[in-house]
């Protein structure tokens, strides 16, 4: 790689901000690309009637999701940057996640019964739990390798949640 000019005009091989984003951008693009095979995978295996009601509930849950997390990721970073251990700042988010989760859930089996009750609810059940919990806890764990400025795990569960959600 050539030589990256640092902020005092000297060079430097790479600084550790071009790594920092190649490690997250290339984690995202990984994630993606496994994705979109998934999908493609899937429409063909489901056919065309039983992709579109997956395709709805994924994008049910996928709308009411961040809701679930409720600024957990944020509170993750400000406790580990301020010095509280990281343990405990992941506690307290995952403690905030649970009951938003729950909140959030209960919702989503509203809307399921008001507007799409023709749909199973073992599959509202399956993929708003995988979502709502198991998506959000990946999501506070970068919080935490982020916020201690170590971007290669933060790739590699990207990559690892791509492939989860297979």
């Amino acid at each position: 790689m050539g030589a990256i000019f640092c902020r005092n005009g000297s060079s430097c091989s790479c600084s550790p901000w071009l790594k920092n984003i190649t490690s997250v951008a290339s984690g995202y693009i990984v994630r993606l690309s496994v994705q979109a095979l998934a999908f493609v995978w899937l429409a063909r295996l489901l056919g065309v009637s039983n992709f579109g009601v997956f395709a709805t509930v994924v994008a049910l849950v996928s709308f009411v999701a961040p809701v679930a997390g409720w600024g957990g990721y944020n509170l993750i970073m400000r406790n580990v940057v301020d010095g509280i251990r990281p343990g405990i700042a992941l506690g307290v988010g995952l403690i905030v996640m649970l009951v938003f989760s729950c909140l959030t859930f209960g919702l989503l089996l509203l809307v399921r019964q008001l507007f799409f009750s023709h749909i199973a609810l073992s599959l509202f059940f399956l993929i708003g739990l995988a979502d709502l919990i198991g998506t959000q806890m990946q999501v506070f764990a970068r919080a935490v390798f982020a916020a201690k400025e170590s971007f290669t795990p933060v790739a590699i569960l990207n990559v690892v949640s791509g492939l989860l959600k297979l």
